[in-house]
């Protein structure tokens, strides 16, 4: 049996660290610290609910903790079509720790990230026939279950400037950067298919013991990484007992970055490869014909463009994700996604962004005819900076849902996020 977490200990632990709250980031996907925020100012200005706390956060920071936490919350309503008409109210709880052991005091080249979370309330998901989600965040820890859980406990090493290797449960989610179309589902968009690539769902776990390496090219930063994982690795359980039972994941990913002229792209080409028997799509009743492997590949994209001298704040951008995975055992034999993004389009709103993207997600052809056809939909947002750390979005979405019964859905919402 695998060893569950100790779901109180967790929340008293998050409840402790979230007072200290710091965010962390990398556009090449590897945990590098950043420059503490500017944490002073009233409410109305600082970046966190909490505020500097007399010093401590930036202390924290330099000396090489750094500590993220948010709560997000959203309400969607199926205002037509779908499976049934339904309205739920639900969201999540995130923290982020990254530690740089080496200005911590301890030894030279070593990071270590903590990622916990907790989903709460209910989600509309089940009731719009789609097979993929309206609301990305709804999807973890588990989508089926309100559960705290400590997702990634995962530890980098450098070797040297451009070599990293790492170890321990990681969370896979936040490797699709897209600095347009990402977010978890709580900054940008929020249905599943403009989060990040659907056809990964088959091989990718989102949270599983595993192992790899980054290899950085100095001049242009770009990025190859080899990662193996445990396929049936699940954020609530350690994963030692039976890990690696049976197969094992492979995932390889080149990311490059590149910025001239006022614009900053990005971009990723990713292939999945897993060992595992998993069930075939053409044989979905009674015992499933089982095949010995799964692949995908997919590619991300993103291209960032601003002017401070003319328009300070404004800044605009366009994404386009594709994927093609194996139709044996892929339920998503082909997809893309493409959108445009805007910040500061409002000369009093500079901090505030909106968004439009449309997705187009092809189902296997290997199911029966009368159980899933293909989905598409589209999204838009607008985020509204109420303070630094309170963030309130309008949501607007209109999907064809891939199952054959049910009617195209329009969804509204709004979704609040506070950065403690």
């Amino acid at each position: 049996m695998a060893m569950k977490f100790n779901d109180s200990l967790l929340l008293s632990f998050l409840l402790l660290l979230s007072l200290t709250s710091h965010g962390f980031a990398g556009e090449s996907g590897i945990p590098v610290p950043v420059t503490a925020p500017d944490y002073a100012g009233g409410l109305a200005s600082r970046s966190a609910l909490t505020g500097d706390l007399n010093g401590l956060r930036t202390s924290m920071t330099e000396n090489g903790l750094c500590v993220f936490a948010d709560v997000t919350t959203v309400y969607q309503n199926i205002l037509e079509g779908g499976i049934r008409e339904k309205d739920e109210a639900g969201g999540s709880a995130d923290l982020d720790i990254r530690m740089d052991v080496e200005k911590m005091g301890w030894w030279k080249g070593g990071f270590i990230r903590l990622f916990a979370e907790s989903r709460f309330g209910n989600f509309i998901n089940s009731y719009t026939g789609a097979m993929a989600a309206v609301n990305a965040d709804g999807l973890f820890p588990l989508a089926d279950e309100n559960e705290t859980t400590l997702s990634s406990a995962a530890y980098y090493h450098y070797l040297s400037d451009n070599f990293c290797l790492f170890t321990g449960k990681l969370e896979t989610l936040d490797r699709d950067f897209n600095a347009v179309a990402g977010g978890r589902g709580k900054t940008q968009f929020m249905n599943q298919n403009l989060v990040f690539n659907p056809v990964t769902i088959r091989t990718v776990p989102y949270s599983a013991l595993g192992g790899g390496l980054f290899l950085l090219i100095a001049e242009d930063q770009d990025v190859i990484s080899l990662t193996v994982l445990d396929p049936n690795g699940e954020p609530n359980t350690t994963g030692f007992n039976d890990a690696f039972d049976g197969g094992a994941t492979f995932m390889m990913e080149f990311k490059t970055n590149f910025s001239a002229a006022e614009a900053a792209s990005h971009q990723l080409l990713g292939f999945t490869y897993g060992t595992k028997d998993y069930p075939q799509i053409d044989n979905i009743f009674g015992e499933p014909e089982r095949t010995k492997d799964a692949w995908c590949v997919y590619y991300n994209y993103d291209q960032l463009f601003w002017d401070e001298k003319d328009y300070p704040g404004q800044k605009f951008g366009y994404f386009l994700r594709l994927g093609y995975g194996d139709e044996d055992t892929n339920p998503i034999e082909w997809f893309y996604s493409f959108g445009l993004c805007a910040q500061g389009v409002l000369e009093s709103r500079r901090n505030d962004t909106c968004g439009i993207g449309y997705f187009y997600s092809a189902a296997s052809d290997r199911f029966p005819w009368y159980m899933y056809d293909d989905e598409q939909g589209c999204e838009l947002y607008y985020n509204i900076e109420a303070a630094p750390w309170l963030h309130i979005t309008p949501d607007l979405q209109m999907v064809i849902p891939s199952a054959v019964n049910s009617d195209t859905s329009i969804i509204g919402g709004v979704r609040v996020k506070i950065d403690l």
